[in-house]
């Protein structure tokens, strides 16, 4: 019998060029079947062109991808060495070709049911499945390779037909484009409407009725109609972290989201949840990469709209766009991108009404505003001399950027034009509202979740740190007809946790068990409820690496802040600035103090939190 190695091979392109290629089409295939999962899997309002759109770009993006892994792929097979017969190389190149694109595809997939779902057998299926895929194209390759290197005919055209199923799937995901599924059963009529407004780093003293520096008249007409929390706080001065405190009621201790980067798993069942059990329409539209759907606060949520491309709606969420954003934001210039990372109010707020008109029944809107944080933008109305700032510019050299003092008080400047223009975007939001008949019967909970350092304490235009200025928020809940007088204040410590109870109890559905989440709105009618202690987690400096800080703030006034090496004390009643830390002379409240922070140290652990290249461009640093 003649050794299948003396079988000369048929004139066709060489190894290299003919794996490349048929990776090409395999990426294609790969890319239509994740455009269609991503439609049927869509928290955001796709129609049928936008679909199409979406699944149309993951097959070009895998075919990309295909191309180049089939080339080092190819590379391999083709590497010269010993003798191998032509149509091994092929099947070889293919084969870990196949193997390769499954696994970018599949291992994602497999860490999110593992790490954020907990579901350890399904996450090992999918590295499995990457296994069978790969196995069932070598033995098929294997066979028609060799049936060609005899001269039994040429391989099925696998590359007109995969690139032509890959765009034939794009064409079908358009059949599924419209909004997500709603409810099962309907909310009662009863049911009220809520609607959660976070305005992500908004200075408590930058609101008029706090006693402002800037002209907030929209937030200070929510005051006097209806209620404000004069000493409301965060336990993480973060967005992921604040915002998972504010839909589980539960301390950051508690639902592991201690920092940005940290997902909020599955199993602490979320405000939303509660609603939508009892047939709420849930939709949250978020303006910032720091509250996207990857951080788990769409749990629950019927509609997560997160998508802040200016072309394609839903592509952020490829995996391909995956890989290249964080290299693109790693070695290009963020400030050229901004839509990678953020988008404004008036989109946004554009969408948040488009999904509330579109729908009936009673609704739970989340509404996040990103314009107070970094970086900062010029807005109508601000001054028209003095220092031009480029904030995006500083960011790109922080840390450590040496700011002058015109630099300093126009970036003052500018925060407060962001703050006015988000209360002006407040100001459209309600008037849409209004204008669709659906303020009535309607809470409006108004919340930031940190503030920020504006040079305070050394620390310039970032919020980590344990002092006021980020860990104290404004925080106001207005409806058309209150129970409480219009215009009380609450002087009582509370917490952004509160905000998730609340919104229940103005609902009228059962609150969220076993968490510190107290209803805040029998406060404002007078209810007798003693106020706890709130235990602080913070970053020493912007970085985590640089060693986190640990504190309590008493319902009487008493802060204590503990870091690596440091411990301050405050008494806020007679020192709101915390310019005088009586640590010294206080020793029985610090040792009071630091047994709270040990129990805190002890429950947080060490911080593990991935780089993120997004986060990075947004001023965290991991």
């Amino acid at each position: 019998m003649t050794d299948e190695l003396d079988f000369p091979a048929p004139p066709e392109p060489g190894v290299l060029l003919r794996v490349a290629t048929i990776g090409a089409a395999t990426g294609a295939l790969a890319g239509g079947l994740e455009g269609l999962g991503l439609v049927l899997r869509a928290k955001i309002v796709l129609g049928a062109g936008s679909a199409m759109s979406l699944a149309g770009a993951t097959v070009v993006m895998g075919l990309g991808l295909g191309l180049v892994v089939g080339l080092v792929a190819g590379a391999v097979a083709a590497a010269p060495g010993r003798r191998v017969a032509h149509w091994k190389r092929l099947r070889a190149g293919c084969t870990l070709t196949v193997l390769l694109l499954a696994l970018f595809f599949l291992v994602p997939l497999a860490r999110e049911l593992w790490v954020v779902q907990e579901r350890r057998a399904p996450a090992m299926g999918m590295i499995a499945l990457a296994t069978v895929i790969a196995s069932t194209f070598w033995f098929n390759a294997g066979y028609w390779f060799r049936r060609e290197s005899i001269g039994a005919g040429p391989v099925v055209g696998w590359r007109v037909y995969a690139t032509a199923a890959g765009f034939a799937l794009a064409l079908l995901a358009g059949l599924f484009g419209g909004p997500p599924d709603g409810p099962t059963r309907a909310a009662p009529e009863s049911a009220q409407n809520v609607v959660l407004v976070t305005i992500d780093t908004l200075r408590r003293d930058h609101v008029g009725a706090y006693g402002s520096v800037a002209n907030t008249p929209v937030l200070d007409k929510l005051a006097r109609e209806g209620v404000l929390y004069e000493d409301a706080i965060t336990p993480v001065p973060e967005t992921a972290p604040s915002h998972a405190s504010m839909l589980t009621g539960r301390h950051p201790v508690e639902h592991k989201v201690i920092a940005n980067g940290i997902p909020l798993k599955n199993g602490y069942l979320t405000v939303t949840e509660q609603l939508g059990i009892i047939g709420y329409r849930t939709g949250a539209f978020v303006s910032s990469f720091a509250a996207g759907s990857t951080t788990g606060l769409d749990q629950g949520f019927q509609v997560y709209d997160d998508e802040f491309s200016p072309f394609v709606r839903g592509i952020a969420r490829a995996r391909v766009a995956r890989l290249l954003l964080p290299i693109l934001l790693r070695f290009g210039d963020p400030a050229a991108y901004p839509w990678l990372l953020e988008r404004g109010a008036p989109d946004t707020i554009d969408r948040a009404l488009s999904w509330i008109e579109g729908g009936e029944g009673a609704f739970f809107a989340w509404v996040h505003l990103f314009e107070p944080h970094a970086p900062y933008e010029a807005r109508a109305g601000g001054p028209g001399g003095g220092a031009t700032v480029d904030h995006r510019a500083i960011l790109a050299q922080e840390p450590g950027y040496p700011y002058t003092a015109e630099e300093e008080a126009a970036l003052r400047d500018l925060y407060r034009q962001e703050v006015e223009y988000t209360d002006a975007q407040v100001g459209v939001l309600l008037e849409g509202l209004r204008a669709r008949g659906a303020l009535e019967n309607t809470l409006v909970l108004v919340v930031a979740d940190h503030g920020e350092s504006l040079g305070e304490h050394g620390i310039k235009f970032n919020h980590h740190g344990l002092y006021e200025e980020v860990v104290r928020v404004p925080l106001i809940a207005w409806t058309p007809a209150p129970s409480w007088t219009p215009g009380t204040r609450v002087a009582r410590q509370v917490s952004v946790m509160d905000v998730a109870n609340t919104l229940l109890e103005f609902a009228g559905i059962p609150l969220i068990a076993g968490t510190q989440s107290v209803p805040l709105l029998s406060l404002a009618r007078g209810a007798d409820v003693p106020a706890r202690p709130v235990l602080l987690l913070g970053r020493t400096t912007a970085s985590l690496r640089d060693g986190q800080l640990y504190g309590v703030r008493a319902p009487t006034g008493a802060k204590y802040i503990e870091g690596a090496d440091s411990a301050e004390l405050y008494e806020l009643t007679t020192d709101p600035g915390e310019l005088d830390d009586i640590s010294a002379s206080q020793p029985a409240a610090v040792e009071s103090g630091h047994a709270s922070v040990t129990t805190l140290r002890g429950q947080v652990g060490p911080a593990e939190v991935p780089e993120s290249e997004m986060l990075k461009a947004l001023g965290y640093h991991e």
